[in-house]
């Protein structure tokens, strides 16, 4: 009997992405950086609008399909089992564009504290924008692409901010240090897939690392070796 084959649209694991070894080691030693980020909205009336809140991001993307996402948002990951994901209130995000007629209603007040109490707010995402590459060069991206999931600290101190006007400033608020909220997602060693890192060599400084880890949570480091890829192996290998 023959089956025909498909190709795989997605993953069993959601990767957050992140651009330096160091962020990487941060990222399993005191769990994955969860902070502030501006996220712009589609043009839904004459002024810009956007909103701010702390999240982890993950994709749902195989690892034959990795490539342009590497180029996008770094060499360094973490993957996790989506089942696991789950069960940690982690969502796929809403991708919308500017003629959604639930969305448009939606935000037809401008309301800034009704918006941002919405529970929706977070896991808005414009469908299609511009996009800053980790080599510093701007282009358009389709965001729908990345199929997306997030974690939104459940806390509500962590709360979504509606923010009215240019966009410069609402990247510049979030970013701002006096103010900027910051936590961590912990992470069950049991639920990781992948570890990714970026070279061969990078794999081996990563040992001790993994070593100090296993015996803090008294799991296995030969399995934790395991998990791991390195983005040169994706790129060429799948």
């Amino acid at each position: 009997m023959s089956y025909k084959k498909y190709n795989n649209l997605s993953s069993t694991t959601l990767f957050n992405f992140t651009n330096t070894f160091e962020r990487l080691k941060e990222n399993l030693i005191s769990g994955i950086y969860c902070g502030d980020i501006y996220e712009k909205l589609p043009p839904f009336s004459r002024q810009p609008s956007g909103y701010i809140v702390p999240m982890v991001s993950f994709c749902d993307i195989p690892l034959g399909s990795m490539k342009e996402h590497l180029d996008s948002y770094g060499d360094y990951a973490i993957g996790i089992s989506r089942e696991y994901a789950r069960t940690y209130n982690i969502n796929p995000v809403w991708y919308i564009h500017k003629d959604n007629p639930i969305i448009k209603k939606m935000f037809k007040s401008e309301n800034k504290k009704e918006l941002s109490d919405n529970p929706i707010l977070p896991f808005l995402k414009e469908f299609f924008g511009k996009h800053k590459y980790v080599n510093e060069t701007i282009k358009q991206k389709k965001f729908y692409d990345e199929k997306e999931w997030r974690f939104i600290p459940q806390d509500e101190k962590y709360n979504a901010i509606f923010k009215i006007g240019n966009h410069d400033e609402g990247i510049k608020f979030a970013n701002n240090k006096k103010r900027k909220r910051e936590t961590r997602m912990a992470l069950d060693f049991d639920k990781i897939s992948y570890i990714i890192v970026s070279t061969s060599v990078e794999k081996e400084n990563l040992f001790p690392v993994l070593k100090k880890i296993a015996n803090k949570k008294k799991i296995k480091y030969e399995k934790l070796v395991s998990l791991i890829l390195t983005s040169s192996q994706i790129r060429r290998d799948f």
